[in-house]
């Protein structure tokens, strides 16, 4: 991949969103080209947009006794020693930004892995300053309250569906394991030294729930469901579960985005029954004299096939033997290429093409870090989140792995808050997703 050269202006602008508009996914080409026009659309303050101005004045007048380079440096410019073929100097911090990201833009469309996985991960909000947003509901009730008793924020914060590292459990929430033993009044230090006061077990309390909160995976979406109105035990209200679970600050919008971008993933992920898989790259680059034209654009590996392609083989054996009288191996013989037709690469480098299958298996890695949080309400009597009992003890143990669920927050009106994975998604657990109809004809060869 070639580096691009130093793009202002016009230029830089015309060339992201040229690669924006090659990325393979609607979505992420919708989200890059909002970002784009909305940076560059976006008023600078006067301060910022003649600081580099002033910086190249400063070097003028200081030609005789040259200042060092932190004294001319800005907030808004950054120092580079000829970065892009060019002369080195200082450079406007936006012109570096927009060009990094140019650059991550034309990786992903050449196929690179991380500039993919960047992208996408990026387009829905899996990094960076919109995953915060997402996680955002759950953090407001305890930063309101100084209490971190919200049970959405426990049951993320309990689940190994949606932790980084090990979840710690609810009794560890309750009681953290950094606490000094001169926290606890019965304690033989507290009699000794004199406990703790409360300020600083508040302090304690506080900093490790924003370590363990550091290290939730951002929810995907919450899916809000209740029992239909009319029926034995009326459902509650939206409003109500949501005050129930300390989610009051989810907006109706975010929800339906949550919803949206959960069913966009899992329709990329998932493969139509009319859809007919393609042929992997080995068999494509068999010699097209050996397969005929009936069935050059089949993608199934037949039994005539395999016929053919061991008499051409065998007529070869016995042409070269009949020419030169010594042996030679069947296996040399018989040895076919396999490289990819008008595609100068080794076989072992990243594809130009980015192959339907290759796109899908990120969609199934991107949903397997997107836990989905469920608030599931139900009245008095009735059975809110009791799958698991009413299944069974198979059923049991599997919701145990795809799920996760704190309990009800009330008794009189039940609300579960479960946390689970898409069935699309790969788990590195030995636990594969869904088979689809790709999958089952690869498995039946």
């Amino acid at each position: 991949m070639s580096t691009p050269s130093l793009l202002t202006g016009k230029w830089l602008y015309r060339a992201l969103l040229q690669q924006a508009q090659q990325l393979p996914d609607t979505h992420v080409t919708d989200h890059y080209r909002h970002l784009i026009k909305s940076d560059f659309r976006k008023p600078l303050p006067l301060d910022r947009s003649r600081a580099h101005d002033r910086t190249v004045q400063a070097q003028k007048v200081s030609s005789r006794v040259p200042l060092r380079p932190s004294l001319l440096r800005s907030a808004h410019t950054t120092q580079r020693t000829d970065p892009w073929g060019g002369g080195g100097g200082l450079v406007p911090v936006r012109f570096v930004r927009r060009s990094q990201l140019l650059r991550r833009l034309m990786a992903a469309n050449e196929g690179h892995l991380h500039a993919i996985e960047r992208v996408l991960d990026q387009a829905y909000q899996r990094k960076g300053k919109g995953s915060h947003t997402l996680l955002e509901p759950f953090l407001s009730p305890s930063r309101q309250t100084k209490l971190f008793n919200s049970p959405s924020l426990r049951s993320l914060l309990t689940s190994p569906l949606s932790h980084t590292s090990r979840n710690p459990t609810a009794k560890q929430l309750d009681t953290p394991p950094t606490l000094p033993p001169r926290a606890f009044p019965h304690s033989e230090e507290a009699r000794l030294m004199g406990p703790l006061i409360p300020q600083r077990v508040k302090a304690i309390r506080r900093r490790y729930w924003n370590s363990q909160t550091g290290k939730i995976k951002k929810p995907l979406a919450v899916l809000v469901q209740g029992s239909e109105p009319g029926q034995e035990g009326e459902g509650m209200k939206r409003e109500d579960l949501l005050k129930k679970v300390g989610l009051v600050g989810l907006g109706q919008d975010l929800e339906k985005v949550g919803r949206e971008r959960l069913q966009l993933l899992e329709r990329w992920t998932s493969v139509g029954r009319d859809e007919r898989p393609r042929r992997s790259r080995r068999l494509r680059g068999v010699s097209s004299a050996l397969i005929g034209p009936e069935e050059e654009g089949s993608s199934t590996w037949t039994d005539s096939t395999r016929l053919r392609l061991s008499s051409s083989a065998k007529e070869k054996d016995e042409g070269a033997g009949a020419k030169t009288s010594e042996p030679r191996k069947a296996s040399s013989s018989r040895t076919t290429t396999t490289t990819i037709p008008n595609l100068s690469l080794p076989k072992w480098s990243t594809p130009k093409v980015l192959r339907p299958r290759f796109m899908r298996r990120r969609y199934e890695a991107l949903l397997e870090d997107a836990p989905i949080v469920t608030v599931e309400g139900k009245a008095a009597g009735t059975k809110g989140g009791g799958d698991a009992k009413r299944d069974g003890d198979k059923n049991k143990e599997k919701d145990k792995k795809n799920s996760t669920s704190d309990g009800p927050a009330d008794q009189e009106r039940q609300v579960w808050v479960k946390v689970r994975l898409s069935e699309f998604a790969k788990s590195g657990n030995g636990r594969l997703g869904k088979v689809g109809e790709e999958d089952a004809w690869w498995i039946d060869r």
